[in-house]
């Protein structure tokens, strides 16, 4: 609980102190390091209010983090299972 907590503080900060892309990052491995680490998708939401505007790029479509971060959540799950060596 205490691990988890810690590192919510420490995610957070590196959101608002860090650039996008180490944030993004961090994100990714602590998605694949913690167990159901669904907190990741609201900090996705708080990269996307921090420094997503719409684009031509994505069709004008604003939350690149969350969909980001929602891909990998989704991803993680059956891939955890299917790794070896990660067994919680």
């Amino acid at each position: 609980m205490l691990k988890r907590f810690t590192l919510n503080i420490i995610f957070l900060l590196s959101i608002i102190l860090m650039p996008w892309w180490v944030s993004v990052l961090f994100g990714v491995f602590l998605i694949f390091h913690i167990e159901g680490y669904y907190e990741v998708i609201v900090a996705g939401f708080v990269l996307d209010y921090m420094y997503s505007a719409p684009t031509e790029i994505f069709y004008n479509f604003q939350f690149v983090y969350t969909l980001i971060f929602l891909f990998f959540f989704g991803i993680s799950v059956p891939l955890k299972k299917v790794l070896r060596g990660y067994h919680k």
